[in-house]
């Protein structure tokens, strides 16, 4: 194998961040992005009605935008466009890391890392292809919804619970965008753990307090799906070697 496909197998088979780590405290992130309309664009984020207190999700930013900026220049084989949304993406994952729980630092950082070394090559005028992109992406998904979780579990130990149910809006959302941009078969098992989370932020969100053990069975049943997908991640990491060495 030559230098440079060695390099870039072991790119791609490198550990993901953070993947091995279970989220300590948190819940956090939000607006559902949905699925892809039938030009391929996700749709924007329902918008958030303003609120008297500053809240985590009324001030709430996304990369999602640069994310999907970066694959349709991709797709255009804009490289240098793509690198640079994928560079913006990379810079507003390091502010998220900067400011994490200890329980989700290593994951932002390895997501930003990631993307970094991805938009290198392509404005190096590397081709890339749209599944290493989408790889990258969804690990970088994955990243936020630990960092949303790990600060929900922090807020509910304070009973903090608006607080709470926001970030576990958030980190709801960061997974169900991981889950889609990633290949293979939908995971029946992952939607009632959402649809509970979903209803469990809403609760805490309207003033409730959610019973005792339920906020730990929720959070602990989105910690399951965080590992199911950083199980498929490592999968595609490892596929995309292959297909690069090709």
């Amino acid at each position: 194998m030559s230098r440079g496909l060695l390099i870039v197998a072991l790119f791609a088979v490198a550990p993901i961040a953070g993947c091995g780590e279970r989220p300590r405290d948190g819940v956090r992130d939000g607006v559902r992005d949905g699925v892809r309309d039938a030009r391929g664009a996700r749709p924007a984020p329902a918008p958030v009605p303003p609120t008297q207190d500053a809240s985590p999700l009324a001030a709430r930013q996304e990369a999602q935008e640069s994310f999907d900026r970066a694959r349709d220049a991709l797709v255009r084989a804009d490289y240098g466009e793509s690198a640079r949304h994928l560079a913006d993406a990379a810079a507003f994952m390091r502010s998220h890391a900067a400011e994490a729980e200890i329980g989700a630092i290593a994951a932002l950082q390895g997501a930003a890392k990631e993307l970094e070394v991805l938009a290198e090559r392509l404005a190096r005028g590397e081709p890339q292809t749209t599944r290493t992109l989408d790889r990258v992406v969804a690990n970088a998904n994955r990243a936020e919804a630990q960092h949303h979780l790990t600060r929900a579990t922090a807020a509910v130990a304070d009973r903090d619970y608006r607080h709470a149910g926001e970030e576990l809006i958030m980190a709801v959302d960061h997974l169900e965008r991981s889950a889609h941009d990633l290949p293979g078969p939908h995971d029946a098992k992952a939607d009632p753990a959402l649809s509970d989370a979903r209803a469990l932020a809403d609760l805490m969100m309207r003033g409730g307090v959610p019973a005792r053990g339920e906020a730990r069975r929720v959070t602990g049943q989105l910690e399951a799906e965080l590992r199911r997908l950083c199980a498929i991640i490592d999968v595609e990491a490892r596929a995309c070697a292959l297909e690069t060495a090709r």
